[in-house]
């Protein structure tokens, strides 16, 4: 994804992201829709804070 600047057509593109930035990012690039994780505390993300991805900071 970092290396996209815009939707490859006439593919779908689907973003898959743990931050609200990584989100946004996708839709800016045009994706199709996205995959949110995780929702909920996991140890392979300790680093990911389940309340950033409401309305917190990225």
């Amino acid at each position: 994804m970092k290396d996209l600047t815009c939707s490859p057509e006439p593919y779908l593109l689907v973003i898959s992201g743990h931050t609200l930035k990584a989100l946004r990012k996708g839709e800016a690039l045009g994706a199709s829709f996205a995959v949110l994780s995780p929702i909920k505390y996991t140890k392979a993300h300790p680093d990911i804070l389940i309340s950033n991805l409401w309305g917190g900071t990225d």
